[in-house]
């Protein structure tokens, strides 16, 4: 029952009728005010003011009907309640009203329904109205929901089950670059994101339509018009129902791609580190000086041998890892970079690893601090420096090694200054010089090996080819390599042999011969040199200084020096002490030959010589010049040497300097020269490896400083015809 009067509005032509009405409506307990109107313009004026909770209408009027006055309310007051009340409505015609928007009848013979029909309109109104303001509040909703939607800064898809795409946010077109019009539903969103496989993802999608609650379903890449292929994080959650009774589902995406990148770049950089970490044995460690909490890596861990950090260390526990010796000093350069902001420290330090025994680290660190001024932390890093420090101390021992040899080889120099005899200065000269030459060629061999040993066979051959016994010289003898100590004896022995062999002997005459061979008496070395076509020996008479060194040098060779003065030559035997050999062959009866080989130099040869220095230059004219060629230079430039070397008269041969100062080598002029078919020799005081590093293995080389029968062999063997070459170098 309304609480209120309810303001009536009642079409009725009939006084009575309109007082009986509204006495009806007074006993049925309803409250109401009426305005009663007669005619169509009072009806139409009526209803434009409004105001009016319910509209009571005659049906039939004079110059006026109800169905016209019912289509006048359905116009002007769709909203209002329209009940007839009339005495001359029909079944049928109420039927039809009804159907036209009418709200009920009454009779005028049963007014008794009057206040029954009355209350059930206004209630179908009053609910008819709360209705529409639930679906005005739901259309409001929905429409914040899509303007929310739309302005989302992050992609957002609302799809219903039949698979139509409902709704997209500016930023899902924006970010895939794909227009609304080209999604309209999950199959084509599938095919232009997922590059043609929307069987293997429909099912996935479908299932979202059962559920009752949030699901996250992981990370995908996608394809976008725009922007290349993304990775977007999607989680979907269902959102009931839309008005056809579809069942809806919102999607939204979080785009992971630059964070991912940005994960993928850490990541190879962490492994960059580590990799790198690992190549430099090195690791990395932290100490929180506030709470004195000291973490390291799993590379400093196996640097020192320390199990990774399972729970907080302070620095003692650290400090127990390091040398007992080194645990004072390193406390005091980390206190030294926490004092005074001194922020960087660098300490060498060891550890004693549990396998590995001691180990020597380079500890570098870095002091952080707070806004008070205290010192907060201290990073650092610790690389493996163990190989450095063994090397550093065998360079020392090297060096004492180096200088402990020097000064022995001049003391052999003085010595041999001091005691060498000569009648004439020249003949002084040239003891002292082939002495000097013979240490040197030693000293190359030596150094060739890295002062591991010499074998015994180039030892020979050296010399012998200083000596000028190119094809004269038979060397035969098992591998043997002597110790670095005994090669300088062995040496002397060798060239005062030779100097004696050139000078009275079996060298100092063309058809002269001499045989070199040795062989193994136990672990003791026997070397056999016996001369043979050349001058009638006569045995010294008196021990000069060479005799003197030479039966010295057997002695420090642990052995001995005998001589038989035979018609025929020179018999000698040299024993070397097991002691001073190496490494050898054991003795097999097989014969290992080495056959010092060469052949006389054509006189007229035009030699192209490149040398830089001024007063080698001289020296090695001088020795071309006794051997009768012609100098073509010399060259002391790079570039002289290559205009040289390509001039159209091409040299027969080159003696090329390795090293022609301002940085420049001879290793171009060595090409054209080859190139040309020039054969050449490097004459230099490098050893062998250096030039064989330089690809020149092969190439014929000369030590300075230079002797005349060791240029002489040389040249002849690279100007002899292959022919030549080839029988000079059968052994005898």
């Amino acid at each position: 029952m309304p609480a209120a009067p309810i303001r009536i509005l009642h079409l009725e032509d009939s006084t009575i009728d309109a007082d009986l009405i509204s006495e009806r409506l007074t006993m049925g307990g309803i409250p109401h005010s009426v305005e009663r109107v007669m005619t169509r313009p009072d009806f139409a004026t009526a209803l434009e003011r409004g105001g009016f909770d319910l509209i009571l209408s005659d049906f039939s009027l004079p110059a006026f009907d109800g169905m016209s006055a019912l289509a006048m309310a359905q116009t002007a007051a769709r909203d209002t309640p329209f009940v007839f009340v009339s005495g001359v409505l029909g079944e049928d015609v109420a039927v039809e009203s009804l159907k036209r928007g009418a709200t009920d009848f009454v009779v005028k013979q049963r007014l008794e329904r009057l206040p029954a029909t009355v209350l059930r309109a206004l209630d179908d109104a009053r609910r008819r109205a709360e209705h529409r303001q639930v679906l005005a509040a739901l259309q409001a909703s929905e429409a914040r929901l899509q303007r929310a939607v739309a302005e989302a800064p992050f992609p957002i898809m609302i799809h219903a089950e039949d698979g139509q795409i409902v709704q997209l946010s500016r930023a899902w077109t924006e970010i895939t670059g794909f227009t609304s019009d080209e999604l309209p539903n999950m199959e084509a969103w599938s095919r232009l994101a997922y590059e043609g496989r929307p069987e293997e993802l429909r099912g996935g999608y479908t299932k979202l339509y059962d559920l009752d609650s949030r699901s996250d379903h992981g990370e995908f890449e996608i394809c976008t018009r725009n922007t290349g292929k993304r990775i977007w994080s999607i989680a979907s959650s269902p959102i009931g129902t839309d008005a056809a009774g579809r069942r809806l589902v919102v999607s939204m995406a979080a785009d992971l791609t630059e964070r991912k990148a940005a994960e993928m770049a850490y990541r190879d950089s962490e492994e960059r580190l580590r990799l790198a970490l690992e190549a430099a044995q090195a690791g990395t460690w932290d100490w929180d000086v506030a709470v004195d909490c000291f973490d390291w890596s799993e590379e400093y861990g196996r640097l020192c041998g320390l199990p990774p950090v399972a729970e907080s260390v302070g620095l003692d526990a650290w400090l127990s890892s390091v040398h007992p010796d080194d645990r004072e000093p390193l406390r005091h350069g980390i206190d030294q970079a926490l004092d005074g902001h001194r922020s960087d420290f660098r300490l060498e330090y060891r550890v004693v690893h549990p396998e590995k025994g001691t180990r020597w680290l380079l500890g570098l660190g870095r002091a952080t601090y707070g806004e008070d001024g205290a010192p907060r932390r201290i990073t650092g890093l610790s690389i493996d420096i163990t190989e450095r420090k063994e090397a550093e101390e065998r360079q020392l021992l090297l060096a004492r090694e180096v200088d402990h040899r020097a000064r022995n080889l001049l003391a052999v120099v003085q010595a041999m200054l001091s005691l060498t005899k000569a009648n004439t200065v020249e003949d002084f000269v040239s003891a002292v010089k082939g002495r000097v030459a013979a240490l040197s060629r030693a000293h190359a061999l030596l150094s060739s090996s890295r002062w591991a040993g010499v074998e015994l066979a180039k030892l020979v051959t050296e010399e012998m080819n200083a000596f000028g016994g190119v094809g004269r010289v038979h060397v035969e003898g098992p591998p043997v390599t002597l110790h670095p100590e005994a090669t300088q004896a062995a040496t002397v022995v060798l060239h005062e042999l030779a100097t004696n062999a050139a000078k009275y002997g079996a060298l100092s005459v063309p058809e002269g011969r001499l045989d070199l061979i040795w062989h193994f008496e136990g672990k003791d070395v026997v070397l056999c040199w016996r001369e043979h076509g050349g001058p009638t020996p006569t045995p010294p008479t008196r021990k000069g200084f060479g005799s003197q060194i030479m039966f010295a040098s057997a002695r420090q060779l642990g052995g001995e020096l005998k001589q038989d003065w035979r018609p025929e030559g020179l018999l000698a035997e040299l024993r070397i002490a097991a002691i001073n050999v190496m490494s050898s062959a054991a003795p097999s009866g097989s014969k290992d030959h080495t056959a010092v080989n060469g052949v006389a130099v054509p006189p007229g040869s035009r030699i192209l010589l490149v040398e830089d220095n001024g007063f080698v230059a001289l020296e090695v004219e001088r020795l071309l010049r006794q051997l009768g060629c012609e100098i073509v230079g010399p060259a002391p430039t790079l570039a002289r040497a290559l205009e040289l070397a390509q001039a159209a008269e091409r040299p027969d041969a080159a003696i090329l300097d390795v090293h022609l100062g301002a940085g420049a080598d001879s290793f171009p002029v060595a090409q054209v020269l080859r190139d040309r078919g020039v054969p050449y020799l490097f004459c230099t005081g490098y050893d062998r490896p250096v030039i064989g590093g330089i690809a020149e293995s092969d190439a014929e080389v000369i030590a300075k400083p230079i002797q005349f029968d060791q240029l002489a062999g040389a040249l002849g063997r690279i100007l002899a015809p292959a022919d030549v070459e080839d029988a000079e170098s059968t052994p005898a």
